[in-house]
Parts: structure tokens; C-alpha cells; sequence
């Protein structure tokens, strides 16, 4: 089995070349949405708020192209993250894309805590230049872009075509793991999140998530 998994090619050059390189392969234009690297080519839904949570931070862009690169592949990812919500009726950790447009859903191990607030977060960062700043402030100023009017048109576009299925996976989403009696996540269910090999009942995590999706959602 291992055999068949090819290893990852050596970087080259200083840690500044390497640094590009990276951003290069993760935002490129080529790209239909920001991949984690190496073998793992899938749409990880979460990455958007988690991993990738300061992909658009604007103050540590390398450059203008690279700012430029990274709110494009913000726009496709959530675009991917939209499509394959509507084509399979609900999100999952993963998406597969095929090459004739044919979307797979997988769960890595259970149902997600964190996608919809993944694809919240990004909806978010469009609507308020200073959302990322704010939350991690630091006194560092230096090299601070702004999303483009236009794209901030082609986010709320997005927003404006999928509201109702963002808003139907919100209400099954809660269905399924809210408990309202206790009104905090079921310990009758088990959620995957960050470590998703790891299933969980009604961790701090998957509850602080479940709160600030809710929150999100009243900014949608």
C-alpha cells in the first residue's frame, strides 16, 4: 500500500522561496479551491475557518499578487463549498470533485461540527475588513491589502443565490445535534472536528462552534 503513495517533492531554495513556493501551490489560479497540500488534493470544508482561518489576514500577504491570488481562491473555495453543499443536500467534512462535474461527499469520521461555521467565516471576512484584525490584533500594520469592491460583489452574489440552502443546512444541523432541553450539542451524537479522527459527545469545542455559527448566521 505504501508503495503506491508517492512522496512529496523536496522544497528547494531559502526559507523566503519556500515560503512562495507553498502559496504558489496552495492559491493558485489552477486551483478550483485551497487544497491542503501534498497527497491531499479533496475539499477539506473545515480548513476555510480553521486552518486556513488567516488566509485572509491582510496583514501577512507577501505582495499584491499574492493578496490578489488569495481572495480568488477564498471566492472558488467557498463557490466548491456551496456546489457540493447543494448537490448533496448537506455538507460533509470532504468534497470530491469529478471531472465531469459530479460531486462525492464523504464524512471523516462523522457528521462535521465545524464546516458550516467554516463556510460562515468566510461570508464573514468579505462583509467586514477588520473582522481577522480584530480578533487577532497585533501592532503590526504593515503590508495591509483590502478585498476589492468587485470581489466583495461576487461573495454577496454567492451569498444572495445560496442563502436558502445555507439556511436549511443551519436548521439540520442544529436538528441533529442540538439538544434543546440542555441547549448545548447532544451527548447522544458524535461530531467530528479539527482531529477528525477523533469522535466526540458534546465536547468545549463542538459547543463554542455551534455558538458562533449560530452567531454567524444572523450576519448572512
Amino acid at each position: 500500500m505504501h508503495k503506491n503513495i508517492r512522496p512529496e517533492k523536496r522544497l528547494q531554495g531559502d526559507l523566503s522561496q519556500i515560503i512562495r513556493t507553498i502559496h504558489e501551490e496552495r492559491f493558485s489560479s489552477n486551483q478550483r479551491y485551497c487544497i491542503t497540500g501534498g497527497h491531499f488534493r479533496d475539499l477539506y470544508v473545515r480548513n476555510s475557518g480553521i486552518f486556513y482561518n488567516a488566509l485572509l489576514d491582510p496583514r501577512i500577504a507577501l505582495d499584491e499578487d499574492d493578496w490578489f491570488q488569495r481572495v480568488e481562491i477564498a471566492l472558488r473555495t467557498t463557490e466548491s463549498i456551496l456546489l457540493g453543499l447543494r448537490a448533496c443536500g448537506k455538507l460533509y467534512t470532504t468534497f470530491s470533485f469529478g471531472k465531469k462535474g459530479n460531486v462525492h461527499g464523504a464524512n471523516y469520521y462523522a457528521e462535521p461540527s465545524d464546516s458550516l461555521y467554516a463556510l460562515l467565516w468566510n461570508f464573514r471576512v468579505f462583509q467586514d475588513d477588520e473582522y481577522i484584525t480584530n480578533i487577532f490584533p497585533t501592532t503590526d500594520t504593515q503590508r495591509c491589502f483590502h478585498i476589492s469592491p468587485s470581489q466583495k460583489e461576487r461573495m454577496e452574489a454567492l451569498k444572495n443565490t445560496f442563502q436558502k440552502d445555507i439556511e436549511s443546512e443551519f436548521r439540520r444541523y442544529s436538528t441533529y445535534c442540538l439538544s434543546h432541553r440542555n441547549h448545548r450539542i447532544s451527548k447522544k451524537v458524535r461530531l467530528a472536528s479539527a482531529r477528525d479522527g477523533v469522535k466526540r459527545r458534546s465536547s468545549f469545542y463542538d459547543n463554542v462552534i455551534y455558538w458562533k455559527t449560530a452567531h454567524m448566521m444572523h450576519f448572512l
